[in-house]
C-alpha cells in the first residue's frame, strides 16, 4: 500500500516539470583544432558560434584548442585562418566552413588539423 502511494507521489512531482527539462534537443559539440606537427602552418585564429575561440599555444601532440558547446539542430559556421610560412613570404588564408547539425545527432566530434576540417 505504501509502495502505491509513493510511485503516485513520485508521479505527481514529475508531472508538473515542463517537458523541456527531459527534452534531448541539443547536440554535444567537441571542437579541437590543432597545427600540423609536420607543416609550417599554424591557425591563428578561429570563430564557431559568433565567438572567438581562444588559442593557446601548441602542446607537444599540436592542439591548440578543445572547446564543447550544446546546440539546436541546424547549420553553423565554422571559420579559422591559416598562416603559412612557405620560403619566405608567409601567406594567410581563411577558411569557412559549414557544419550541419541534425536532430539525430547526440555528439559531434570536430577537429580541424591545419586547412583540413573532419567531422565524425
Amino acid at each position: 500500500m505504501i509502495r502505491i502511494l509513493l510511485y503516485c507521489l513520485w508521479g505527481l512531482c514529475f508531472s508538473f516539470l515542463p517537458i523541456q527539462a527531459f527534452s534531448l534537443e541539443k547536440t554535444l559539440v567537441q571542437l579541437t583544432l590543432e597545427d600540423p606537427i609536420s607543416s609550417d602552418a599554424a591557425i591563428v585564429e578561429a570563430h564557431f558560434l559568433g565567438k572567438k575561440i581562444d588559442l593557446r599555444p601548441r602542446n607537444p601532440t599540436g592542439i591548440r584548442a578543445e572547446e564543447f558547446y550544446h546546440v539546436h539542430p541546424g547549420r553553423y559556421q565554422l571559420e579559422w585562418k591559416i598562416r603559412e610560412d612557405l620560403s619566405s613570404l608567409p601567406t594567410e588564408s581563411t577558411i569557412k566552413k559549414e557544419i550541419i547539425i541534425r536532430k539525430k545527432d547526440v555528439w559531434i566530434d570536430i577537429r580541424v588539423i591545419g586547412k583540413n576540417l573532419t567531422i565524425l
